[in-house]
């Protein structure tokens, strides 16, 4: 049996059919399923919208009653709210499995009727960070179907996945600078590792040349226009599929889901990375200051970018020295709750809110 998170079940039900499952929620307790379920009742708008987003809204046999998108669960049961769900109204529904948040107080009476629950709501920074790895070592290949704009969480959630299909005319990028943050949900941990395999993959010894480009991307908020720039920018991976028309997008999508699972499929292996360390920091800082001095970029663009060097560079250790995802991605926690409490990024955010342009302090 396979431990997998439900959502990935739900994607892919289609190619392992036969499989049986588990699943470990976000209350630690594992739910197993002998197939992917048929009959879903949903009773949080979220994960109504994302098993929709995933292609199977037809599953849906109940949803709460603030789940309105997309307009077709119009047609849809009401079965009350998270908090006052319609018990009998559920039980009468046959669902294999009730979706629900952890807050919710009708779990264990739904559990006591027989019925199967499992409970999603990531609350912390750290749940968005776990959900991200999640994806990248679930047993099951899991698949971003990028079109139009990916930018953000959106292009975490993409970088994360283990292989991305891109239509041609997207738009993929970190662009959290914009309103005075940095990406915090796995971005510039993703940055520094893809660095650290890219160096190890070449003959030369020297990792900060690899880190060079992620940097600039993220401390510029730049976007790919295209697949293709994306590509440059190291967002989209040479075995990655770029579909020329979009309407293909979905269709490519899961014929490759299907032919990784049917080959073989098997997460990649977590292992430790070398990072460039506190002397990479100070290089990279050594250039911001000129920048900084030259009227290139403001005192708060400055903190920005060495807060992202920071990050990248693995923070205060020696060069060369290992270090796991998850401690540079408390890195990135550190440094994005940081610039969150600083009046100058809360002026940006405030800025973008108001005017939808980017404001320079």
């Amino acid at each position: 049996m396979k431990k997998l998170s439900l959502i990935f079940a739900l994607s892919l039900g289609w190619c392992c059919a036969a499989q049986a499952l588990q699943v470990t929620d976000d209350r630690g307790v594992v739910v197993s399923f002998e197939q992917p379920p048929q009959r879903i009742v949903s009773l949080l708008p979220s994960l109504t919208e994302t098993v929709c987003e995933l292609g199977q809204c037809a599953r849906l046999v109940g949803v709460d009653r603030y789940s309105n998108f997309p307009a077709s669960l119009n047609a849809v049961p009401k079965v009350g709210g998270g908090l006052d769900p319609n018990i009998e109204a559920i039980v009468a529904l046959k669902p294999d499995v009730v979706l629900m948040a952890t807050s919710s107080r009708a779990g264990e009476r739904l559990r006591s009727l027989g019925l199967k629950v499992v409970a999603l709501e990531p609350k912390t920074h750290a749940d968005v960070q776990r959900v991200m790895l999640k994806l990248r070592y679930a047993n099951v290949p899991t698949i971003s179907a990028v079109r139009g704009l990916a930018l953000g969480g959106g292009c975490e959630m993409a970088v994360y996945s283990a292989k991305r299909v891109v239509a041609m005319e997207s738009y993929i990028g970190l662009v959290e600078v914009g309103v005075g943050l940095v990406p915090g949900a796995g971005g510039l941990t993703y940055i520094a590792r893809r660095a650290a395999e890219n160096a190890a993959a070449s003959t030369g010894k020297d990792l900060l040349p690899f880190l060079t480009e992620g940097f600039t991307a993220a401390a510029m908020a730049k976007v790919g226009t295209s697949a293709l720039e994306s590509r440059k920018l190291g967002y989209v991976l040479e075995s990655d599929v770029i579909v020329p028309h979009k309407d293909e997008l979905l269709f490519v999508a899961i014929n490759e889901a299907k032919a990784m699972f049917a080959s073989g499929y098997r997460a990649p292996h977590k292992r430790s990375f070398v990072v460039a360390g506190r002397s990479g920091v100070a290089t990279i800082k050594g250039s911001l200051v000129n920048m900084r001095d030259g009227g290139f970029i403001s005192a708060h663009d400055f903190h920005i970018a060495s807060l992202i060097a920071n990050v990248v560079c693995g923070g205060d250790v020696d060069a060369g020295s290992l270090v796991t995802e998850e401690y540079v991605m408390a890195l990135e926690r550190q440094a994005f709750c940081e610039l969150l409490v600083h009046p100058k990024t809360q002026e940006r955010i405030m800025g973008m809110m108001s005017t939808g342009k980017p404001v320079r302090n």
